[in-house]
């Protein structure tokens, strides 16, 4: 993912990256898990010479609550699946040539690198992500993308994915959300959170039928 250098081109200048520790709180507060993630200080890019492309979209919160997954999801007795991408930024192909210096004590001595990936805080990190997750959505597993929502996607078999970011809802038969969240677990480094019972900072809850609310 990082290539060391000793030297960049006079044209270029290395981006200052920082080392992020964070917490993941589940719906009541506690504390599920710690990350520590490597960003690059992305407002220092220079628009033309280390980035181009930048728009990246994301499903709208009302397409993901009513008018596509959940209502959809409550209307005919889907389960609803959630599912997170590990480091979704960090495993997308980058198309730039950029550089990044590294802080002491990430890699030993301070270091300068040229990332053949793309980092959480670099300006097209995003857009790149998308193109992955959607080509792979496309290409390798048969989905379509919504006409009026690009990020809400749908398969011949009925199973709707909603993509905001890196985190997914899943919905349709239980058998064939299973084989979604497989294959994709086959493709990424998921985290499969199961049931929905938190999203974007929605608590949902299902009836005694199984029914999202």
């Amino acid at each position: 993912m990082l290539m060391f250098v000793h030297e960049i081109p006079e044209t270029k200048k290395a981006i200052p990256t920082k080392l992020i520790l964070q917490r993941e709180p589940n719906p009541v507060g506690q504390t599920v898990r710690y990350k520590a993630c490597l960003v690059a200080q992305g407002f220092r890019q220079v628009e033309g010479l280390d980035f181009t492309d930048t728009f990246a979209p994301a499903a709208s919160l009302s397409s993901v609550h009513v008018q596509v997954v959940l209502s959809i999801a409550a209307a005919k007795g889907f389960a609803v699946r959630q599912m997170d991408v590990v480091t979704a930024f960090q495993g997308s192909e980058l198309h730039e040539e950029v550089y990044v210096s590294l802080l002491v004590g990430v890699f030993g001595d301070e270091r300068v690198a040229c990332p053949n990936r793309s980092l959480y805080g670099l300006k097209q990190s995003p857009r790149c992500w998308y193109t992955t997750i959607d080509n792979t959505l496309i290409r390798k597993m048969v989905f379509r993308q919504g006409r009026f929502d690009c990020c809400v996607y749908t398969h011949d078999n009925g199973t709707i994915l909603a993509l905001y970011v890196d985190d997914m809802l899943i919905a349709g038969a239980l058998g064939e959300v299973k084989l979604v969240c497989d294959k994709l677990k086959s493709k990424f480094e998921m985290v499969d959170r199961g049931t929905v019972s938190h999203f974007l900072g929605m608590v949902i809850s299902m009836d005694t039928n199984g029914h999202t609310m």
